[in-house]
């Protein structure tokens, strides 16, 4: 099975030719195949810049959850013995899957309607755009303080980016890399 290693790189629209009109940014998205140590262009992947700090929303929620989010429990090893603790049950994995299932849906349930809010506070929108064959994405934005947020997923795990990004007049240059992503675990 091939893996990608993700760039994601925002351009100054300096750098764009025939940009004119105000700052647009630019995303380009690569990968590196690890197979061949060739740079690809990762078409299809979603890019959206946010008015607001997704994580900031999120971590306001959990923290005034009635309860707290279901861990996932880390296998025990037995010291100085040759018994490993049992591997978990399909069920017991369902079991798990459903009580996390259940408890982001109550506790992130405000997620939209907040972030509707602090968009309308903000006084401007979501941009949402998806790169092209070439790997690129192209906004036209005003100057203020945005957020990159992209999800790229790996067969074991999938990177996770939500980086602020300042876009003055003369635009901005940002690279988002595996090295700067959340690598989160796929459960």
């Amino acid at each position: 099975m091939k893996r990608l290693c993700v760039v994601l790189a925002v351009v100054a629209p300096s750098v764009v030719g025939g940009c004119g009109g105000g700052p647009k940014v630019v995303v380009e998205a690569r990968g590196l195949d690890p197979a061949t140590q060739q740079t690809v262009a990762l078409p299809d992947l979603p890019v959206r810049l946010l008015p607001y700090d997704r994580d900031a929303i999120f971590d306001s929620l959990r923290a005034a959850a009635r309860s707290p989010e279901p861990e996932i429990p880390l296998p025990l090893v037995a010291e100085e013995s040759d018994t490993t603790p049992p591997a978990p049950t399909a069920a017991s994995l369902d079991s798990l899957h459903a009580a996390r299932r259940a408890w982001a849906a109550q506790t992130f349930a405000p997620f939209d309607s907040i972030a509707r809010a602090k968009a309308k506070a903000a006084g401007r929108v979501e941009m949402v755009d998806t790169t092209d064959t070439s790997g690129t994405a192209r906004f036209r934005v005003e100057p203020a303080r945005w957020w990159i947020y992209a999800r790229y997923v790996l067969p074991d795990r999938e990177l996770y980016w939500n980086v602020p990004l300042e876009v003055g007049r003369a635009g901005a240059q940002i690279r988002l890399t595996p090295a700067n992503a959340q690598s989160r675990p796929l459960f």
